[in-house]
């Protein structure tokens, strides 16, 4: 098929950047987008660097910025050409506008410069939450109604799982005991680790000695990482490092609850994954959690240490809490279907194309 008969296209160089949440978002929605489009008679095609970093973020701005410039442009990242008016720009959060103190210097300038630029002069904003909708308001100085919220799904592989094809998933991964809380992380400030950390060495007395942490997404702690104190090699935690997602699933299924304490999201997809597993989650009380949580996790100060500890204290033991929690989680998880995620994207996309047209 030749390029000039492509109509809609897609920025997809994010999909180069190691994997985190806007990669899983991204990847998750892209075959769902490009047959909904082609069911409305618009060809998509995507476009993309095989760089990455500030090589990727210069060909965005040069090569993004002209290809096919008559075309309408979907960036989902965050980031796009500041040049292409023509476009559709998705927004996942403004950490470094509302933290510049958590990014390198030269990075948060250069986020500070574009994605103000870009918000304003593309055509319309996605944002994946209500609360990023907000910062989007005030930090970029655009009109609410230029910003359409698409809340993120979940893919369907994230269900709960029966403990028998659980054990085979925690043998492979060589883990300690499948008594086991989950917290998935990192060692950037937002994750708030350390106060996980706190919270897991004031209650390893109060809690089973065969019961231990397992931390998604850190492969080991030392204190340059993080100001951690006497807080490195407490007993009974393991760091996992990334674990895919095809072992994702299991590994959630399997845990007696889920910990999220992060100080800063724009969605948050971990609390909604352990939700539709049908594990009880702790979380903070933080961003755009509590809109996503709806009211179907215990939330808590994320520096409440004391609360926290409450909390995983009253889900672990309380067989009531529990079920109480599971429940709530699992209707939550009915309103984040990938399908509802995948069909407003659609119904906006052909909705600008039209307009475009006319």
């Amino acid at each position: 098929m030749k390029t000039s008969n492509f109509n809609f296209l897609i920025n997809v160089r994010a999909l180069n950047a190691p994997f985190s949440g806007v990669q899983r978002y991204l990847s998750d929605l892209l075959p769902g987008i490009t047959s909904g489009l082609l069911a409305n008679g618009i060809i998509s095609r995507t476009i993309s660097t095989r760089h990455t970093g500030i090589k990727a973020h210069l060909w965005e701005q040069t090569t993004a910025a002209i290809t096919e410039n008559d075309k309408l442009l979907w960036s989902p990242a965050s980031t796009g050409p500041i040049l292409r008016k023509n476009q559709i720009l998705t927004i996942h959060d403004l950490q470094q506008l509302d933290h510049p103190e958590w990014f390198n210097a030269k990075f948060q300038l250069g986020y500070k410069f574009i994605v103000p630029l870009v918000a304003r002069q593309c055509r319309h904003v996605i944002a994946i939450s209500n609360f990023t909708k907000k910062r989007i308001v005030d930090r970029c100085k655009i009109p609410e109604e230029k910003i359409s919220v698409i809340h993120n799904g979940i893919n369907s592989r994230f269900h709960p799982i029966e403990k028998d094809s659980i054990i085979p998933i925690l043998n492979k991964l060589k883990l300690p005991s499948d008594k086991y809380i989950l917290c998935v992380g990192g060692l950037k400030p937002n994750k708030n680790l350390k106060n996980t950390l706190i919270c897991w060495k004031k209650l390893s007395k109060s809690l089973p000695d065969d019961l231990w942490l397992y931390i998604v997404g850190v492969k080991d702690l030392n204190s340059k990482d993080i100001d951690c104190g006497d807080l490195i090699g407490l007993p009974k935690i393991k760091f996992l490092g990334f674990i895919n997602d095809t072992d994702l699933p299991y590994l959630i299924s399997g845990s007696k609850l889920f910990i999220f304490l992060s100080y800063y999201e724009g969605f948050g997809f971990p609390i909604l994954e352990a939700m539709a597993c049908g594990v009880p989650v702790v979380s903070s009380n933080a961003t755009s959690l509590t809109e996503i949580a709806n009211e179907s996790a215990m939330l808590c100060d994320p520096d409440d240490i004391i609360s926290i500890c409450n909390c995983i204290k009253l889900l672990y033991y309380s067989i009531d809490k529990r079920t109480e929690f599971i429940k709530k989680g699992l209707e939550n998880v009915k309103s984040f279907t990938l399908e509802t995620s995948v069909s407003k994207y659609i119904s906006l996309f052909h909705k600008l194309y039209i307009k475009k047209l006319q």
